[in-house]
């Protein structure tokens, strides 16, 4: 009698690894296509919107590939940096010239963080908000340092010490995200289309593996990672 095959497991870091290789196997020609058309393209307004959309469209690919690297990306020890340096760039997150930070507290504030993870997590953050946005303007996020009272994660449900002081990365927004979606963003139903609960699932996985939590007011429409000033 032929015993049953094991069935083969693969764990998140497998899965995203093999995602990723074949989004950027997508991407890459597609983003040279799009480059050759548009030197070739007649002088037309409308052909031009068309491949304007298109390249927009390859942004988006090579960003989800980007995010999907830190499901894929084991994590390293928390250690002491800065959170200016946890920070990405305008062209990390996909916002053009449209991204700021509001620093309330210095870009030198320590925090304890695996700085790869977090930065990730405000990278998927950052992008939350500008999927969120109800209007043009830039992609804003605020930069806090306070001492949080009862506050619990909206994602795991842990409870936020208030002792010692935590540096927040926060967007606001409308209905960024409310803790039911955050809790399994992936099953959720009111976490969005399957694009946006990836997004909100790497969200998470990011900021707990960053070393940071989140936290969602009480009407959704602000979203921040909680990280220990160290």
């Amino acid at each position: 009698m032929n015993k049953p095959r094991k069935q083969a497991e693969f764990d998140a870091a497998d899965l995203s690894a093999v995602v990723v290789h074949e989004l950027n196997n997508i991407g890459v020609p597609l983003r040279g296509f799009v480059d050759l058309a548009t030197e070739n393209a007649p002088e037309s307004e409308l052909m031009r919107s068309y491949l304007d959309e298109l390249r927009i469209g390859v942004a988006r690919i090579a960003a989800l590939a980007s995010d999907l690297e830190s499901l894929a990306q084991g994590s390293s020890p928390l250690a002491r940096c800065a959170i200016g340096d946890c920070m990405p760039t305008a062209q990390e997150v996909n916002c053009n010239d449209t991204w700021e930070v509001n620093w309330q507290c210095s870009a030198s504030t320590a925090v304890k963080v695996d700085s790869f993870h977090a930065g990730r997590a405000i990278q998927s953050l950052a992008r939350a908000a500008q999927g969120a946005a109800t209007q043009d303007g830039p992609t804003v996020l605020m930069v806090t340092k306070e001492t949080l009272q009862s506050a619990s994660c909206a994602a795991c449900g842990t409870a936020i010490s208030p002792k010692g002081k935590r540096v927040l990365v926060t967007a606001h927004g409308t209905r960024l995200a409310t803790a039911r979606a955050l809790r399994n963003p992936l099953e959720s139903q009111s976490a969005g289309r399957a694009i946006r609960k990836l997004g909100l699932a790497i969200l998470v996985h990011s900021a707990h593996h960053g070393g940071g939590h989140i936290l969602v007011d009480e009407s959704a429409s602000s979203l921040s990672i909680a990280f220990m000033a160290a």
